[in-house]
C-alpha cells in the first residue's frame, strides 16, 4: 500500500539530511581552499583531498547525529527559527571542539585546526540559509492535504482528540461521517471534531463531495452497500488516497490501535502471517553476538564503579536476579543491577514501579534514569535469550494480569524480548494497566513491521533518549 504520508514526511526529512551533508562539505572544502591560498600559498590539490577524506567522512557524519540528537531533522521543532538557530549554533560549536580534540591524537589523518576555525562560521551561515530555503520552499510548493473520516463516533472521538499532538505536518481534517443512526444530530457530535470540518450525515454524501485528498474508512463497524463500494473505487483511479482505518493511524503513529481493530484485521492483516526470514533471524544473531560482547569489555570498569555506589549506597545483592518470560513465554533469569532495597515487595507484592517510588534507592533513581540498570542484560544477549531490541521481558505474574485485559497480548511472545524496543522509544514506562495498554500498540506495530532497518534505526532512536535523559 502506498504510504501517502509516511512518504511525504520521510522525503522531507531526507531533503533536509542531504542538504545539510551537502553544505557541511561544500564549507570543509572552502576551508581548505582558503587555508592553502591565503596562509599556506600553494594549490590545493586533489592528493589532500583524498589524503583527508575519512576525518572529513568523519565529521560530516558526526555532524548528521549530533544533529538528529538535538532534534535537528524535527520538522516541527525547526520551524522554531530562534530556537533551531541557537541550537544548531550549539551543535557546531560541540562538533568543531570535539573534532579537534579527537583528529589531534590521529596525525595520520590531521585535518588541521585552522581548516575547523574557518569552517565553523562557514558551515553555520550555509546551513541557517538552506533551513530556511527549505522551510519557505515546503510552505510555498505545499498545498494541505485534506482528510476525509468515516467511521462510528467511538473512532472519529478518540482520532480527532489525539490529532494534534501527532508529529505530522501539513495535514487538515475537512470532512468527517460519523456511521451510528443515532450521532446525526450535530449537537451530539464529538466536541474534539475540527469546527473547519464538514459533517455529513450519509457515507454517499460525503463521497460525492470529493472534497478529499485522503479517505480513511473504518470497515469494522457493519457492511458498506454496493454503491458505496462503487463510488469508493470509483475515486481510487482518480488520485485520491483510501486506505482502512487502522492502517491509517499507524503509518501516522507508529502504533496499531486495538480500539480500531477486530479479529479479522488481525488474522488478513499480512504483517501477521507469522512468518519471519532466516536471513533477518541469523543477522540478528549475529548483531548480537558481536555488539553484546564489545559493551560488555567496554563497560566493565563502569559497572565495577556502578556496583561500588550500590554497595555503599545500600545493603543487598549487586545484581538483582528476576525470571521473566521471553521467546514463545519460555522462562529465563534476567539480570539488572539493583535499583530497589532488598525485601522490597515482601509486603506489597509485585506491583508497577511509581513515580518516586519510596522502594527505590537513591543510585537506583541514577541507573534508572540512565538504564544503566539494564547492563547485566547484555548477558542475556550474549546467552541468547534476549535481543538488542525487542519487547521487554514481563514477569509471569503481570502477564497473566495484562492478558486477561489485554486483546492479542499472547501474539508479543511471537518475538525474543529486547534490551530495547519500538515501545520503549515511544512511550514512557508503563505504570499502570492503562498504560500497557497503550505500549501494547507499538509493540504491536513492532511485531508487524520488524526489520533489520527498523532494529538499526530503534538503537538510534535509543541513544537519543539516553543521551536526552528522557528516560524512566
Amino acid at each position: 500500500m502506498k504510504r501517502y504520508i509516511s512518504s511525504k514526511i520521510r522525503y522531507q526529512k531526507y531533503l533536509l539530511i542531504f542538504g545539510d551533508i551537502f553544505f557541511i562539505s561544500l564549507s570543509i572544502f572552502l576551508a581548505y581552499l582558503v587555508t592553502f591560498s591565503f596562509f599556506e600559498r600553494r594549490p590545493l590539490s586533489i592528493s589532500h583531498i583524498f589524503n583527508r577524506l575519512i576525518p572529513w567522512i568523519g565529521i560530516v557524519i558526526f555532524y548528521v547525529f549530533i544533529f538528529y540528537i538535538a532534534d535537528l531533522y524535527d520538522l516541527k521543532k525547526i520551524k522554531d527559527a530562534f530556537r533551531f538557530t541557537i541550537t544548531m549554533i550549539l551543535c557546531i560549536l560541540g562538533v568543531s571542539f570535539i573534532s579537534s580534540g579527537i583528529l589531534f591524537f590521529f596525525t595520520k589523518y590531521i585535518i588541521g585546526r585552522r581548516v575547523i576555525i574557518i569552517h565553523a562560521p562557514m558551515v553555520l551561515v550555509f546551513l541557517l540559509l538552506w533551513r530556511l530555503t527549505f522551510l519557505n520552499l515546503i510552505k510555498k510548493r505545499e498545498r494541505l492535504p485534506r482528510l476525509s473520516l468515516i467511521g462510528s463516533s467511538e473512532v472519529i472521538s478518540n482520532f480527532t482528540k489525539e490529532f494534534p499532538q501527532l508529529e505530522i505536518t501539513g495535514l487538515q481534517i475537512t470532512q468527517i461521517c460519523i456511521t451510528e443512526m443515532d450521532q446525526k444530530d450535530k449537537t451530539s457530535l464529538p466536541k474534539s471534531i475540527p469546527e473547519s470540518a464538514s459533517v455529513y450525515e450519509s457515507i454517499e454524501d460525503l463521497l460525492e463531495n470529493e472534497d478529499f485528498d485522503i479517505l480513511a474508512v473504518d470497515y469494522t463497524q457493519g457492511e458498506m452497500s454496493r454503491e458505496e463500494i462503487r463510488q469508493i473505487l470509483q475515486l481510487k483511479f482518480q488520485d485520491k488516497y483510501i486506505c482502512d482505518f487502522p492502517s491509517f493511524y499507524e503509518e501516522l503513529t507508529g502504533k496499531i490501535p486495538l480500539s480500531f481493530v477486530d479479529s479479522r484485521w488481525i488474522l488478513s492483516d499480512i504483517g501477521f502471517q507469522g512468518k519471519i526470514s532466516k536471513f533477518h533471524t541469523r543477522m540478528k544473531r549475529l548483531f548480537d553476538i558481536l555488539f553484546s560482547t564489545i559493551l560488555l569489555i567496554m563497560t566493565f570498569p563502569l559497572c565495577v564503579f556502578i556496583a561500588i555506589a550500590i554497595k555503599i549506597d545500600s545493603k543487598g545483592k549487586l545484581i538483582f536476579p528476576q525470571e521473566r518470560l521471553g521467546l514463545r513465554k519460555q522462562p529465563f533469569i534476567c539480570y539488572k543491577f539493583r535499583t530497589m532495597s532488598m525485601g522490597a515487595e515482601e509486603e506489597t507484592g509485585p506491583t508497577w514501579a511509581s513515580e518516586d517510588d519510596p522502594r527505590i534507592t537513591r543510585v537506583g533513581k541514577m541507573l534508572r534514569k540512565t538504564h544503566l540498570d539494564e547492563l547485566p542484560q547484555l548477558w542475556n544477549i550474549l546467552k541468547g535469550e534476549m535481543s538488542f531490541v525487542g519487547n521487554r521481558p514481563y514477569r509471569k505474574y503481570f502477564i497473566d494480569k495484562l492478558a486477561k485485559i489485554i486483546p492479542y497480548f499472547d501474539l508479543r511472545f511471537s518475538v525474543k524480548p529486547g534490551l530495547t524496543g519500538w515501545a520503549q522509544v515511544h512511550h514512557d514506562s508503563p505504570r499502570s494497566q492503562e498504560a500497557q495498554f497503550e505500549k501494547f500498540n507499538f509493540e504491536l506495530f513492532y511485531i508487524k513491521k520488524m526489520s533489520i532497518f527498523l532494529d538499526l534505526f530503534i538503537i538510534f532512536k535509543t541513544i537519543k533518549t539516553a543521551i536526552q535523559r528522557k528516560g524512566e
